[in-house]
């Protein structure tokens, strides 16, 4: 239920535009928060940039960054295939030469991990 941890299994397969949470989750009104073990949100765009608005409250967390179907291109906040969430801002995630299908996904082990929200360019 919302407000309260949850546990969420990986789906089977995700049509283009749905996204799915893995792990253990807190999902809010206005952000999903981590809760720790390996946490994941899996994303299948059709976009040829990806954007995430995400942060942490309190020390940073790594943030694991996956894409699969498509070469892995990723934005400007992505070194090393990790992200690192700080305060709560806009990160720059996939950035592919034009438009795409793929599937993002992010991963962290850390509990806190805030997201927001994504939004998609072409």
């Amino acid at each position: 239920t919302a407000d309260h941890p949850a546990v969420y299994a990986p789906p089977k397969a995700l049509d283009v535009h749905e996204w799915a949470l893995t792990g253990k989750w807190t999902v809010m009104p206005d952000k999903i928060i981590s809760q720790g073990g390996e946490a994941s949100i899996i994303i299948h765009f059709r976009a040829r940039n990806v954007y995430v608005v995400m942060g942490s409250s309190g020390n940073p967390i790594p943030v694991k960054v996956k894409l699969t179907d498509v070469n892995a291109a990723y934005g400007k906040d992505v070194v090393n295939g990790v992200i690192t969430a700080t305060g709560s801002r806009l990160y720059d995630v996939v950035a592919l030469p034009e438009v795409e299908v793929g599937t993002l996904t992010l991963t962290t082990t850390e509990p806190g991990l805030e997201l927001y929200t994504f939004t998609f360019g072409s």
